[in-house]
C-alpha cells in the first residue's frame, strides 16, 4: 500500500483552493470600490460644509448674504459642483428676506453627486446693529 496522494484528489484541492482565492479578490475588489467611493462622499461633504460656511460668515460679518452663483472646480480637490443663493421671499418692508442656498457637488468624470439645499435668513436689522 502506497501512501501520498493521487493526481485527481490534488487536482480538486488546487480546484477549490483557486475558487476560494477568486471570491478573496473579488471581495477586496468591491472593498477598495466602497472606500474610493467613502472618501469620494467625505470630500463632497467637507466642500460642501466650506462652502455653507462661508455663507454664514458673509452674512455674520456683513448681514448679507453673497449674491452667489458659481460653477466650476473647487481647488486642487479634483470636485466640480455649483454653489447658487437665490432669494425665495421677502417681507413687504424688506427687513427680512429668505434665500434658498443649493450647493452641489460631484467628482470630475463620476456620475454620483452630493447635494445639500438649506435655507438662510438675511435681517437687514442685522446688518445695521453690526456696524
Amino acid at each position: 500500500m502506497k501512501k501520498g496522494f493521487t493526481l485527481i484528489e490534488v487536482l480538486v484541492t488546487v480546484i477549490i483552493l483557486a475558487i476560494g482565492i477568486v471570491g478573496v479578490l473579488s471581495s477586496y475588489q468591491a472593498l477598495l470600490s466602497g472606500l474610493s467611493s467613502a472618501r469620494d462622499a467625505i470630500r463632497a461633504d467637507w466642500i460642501i460644509r466650506d462652502r455653507l460656511s462661508f455663507i454664514e460668515s458673509s452674512l455674520a460679518q456683513s448681514g448679507s448674504v453673497p449674491a452667489t452663483q458659481y460653477s466650476g472646480s473647487f481647488a486642487s480637490s479634483g470636485f466640480e459642483g455649483n454653489v447658487t443663493v437665490d432669494e425665495i421671499k421677502s417681507t413687504p418692508d424688506g427687513s427680512n428676506t429668505l434665500n434658498e442656498v443649493n450647493v452641489t457637488v460631484w467628482r470630475k468624470g463620476s456620475l454620483s453627486q452630493y447635494s445639500v439645499t438649506t435655507t438662510v435668513l438675511q435681517s437687514k436689522g442685522q446688518a445695521e446693529r453690526k456696524q
